[in-house]
């Protein structure tokens, strides 16, 4: 069996139709677009619309759970946004994206200066739990 092309979800968005504003993936590890915002049924998303998506993103978060990705529109309007940083190498970062450079392979510019090739901003759930973890430490 041949393995599946990879692809980082920037990549993936330039060559997926605009009418899919949605990526998710299942606990079995299959990727699907969707037309509106899926919702999660036991190890599973389901949504309007969904087509498979061939390839592995080598960006998406592992956990299924966390997954759900909406396709991005002006990078500018994450600028000030908390989210997730990463690069290539395995390394990740919890931060503020301040600007963003489209003529550079590290697009994003956290609040300490430090260049990334790849951002996402956290979920409304996401930043809450941050929050609850925040308060048990006393911060």
């Amino acid at each position: 069996m041949t393995a599946k092309k990879s692809m980082t979800l920037a990549e993936l968005w330039e060559y997926l139709d605009e009418k899919y504003q949605w990526i998710a993936m299942d606990e079995d590890k299959r990727i699907f677009a969707y037309t509106k915002q899926p919702k999660t049924e036991i190890n599973t998303w389901y949504g309007c619309c969904p087509i498979e998506i061939p390839f592995t993103i080598s960006d998406m978060n592992p956990d299924w759970k966390q997954s759900l990705v909406e396709r991005p529109k002006d990078w500018s309007k994450y600028v000030g946004c908390l989210g997730e940083f990463w690069d290539g190498i395995g390394v990740r970062a919890c931060g503020v994206l301040i600007n963003y450079n489209s003529n550079s392979e590290y697009h994003f510019i956290d609040m300490n200066g430090w260049i990334w090739a790849n951002f996402r901003p956290y979920t409304v759930a996401e930043i809450e739990q941050l929050r609850d973890i925040a308060k048990e430490i006393g911060l």
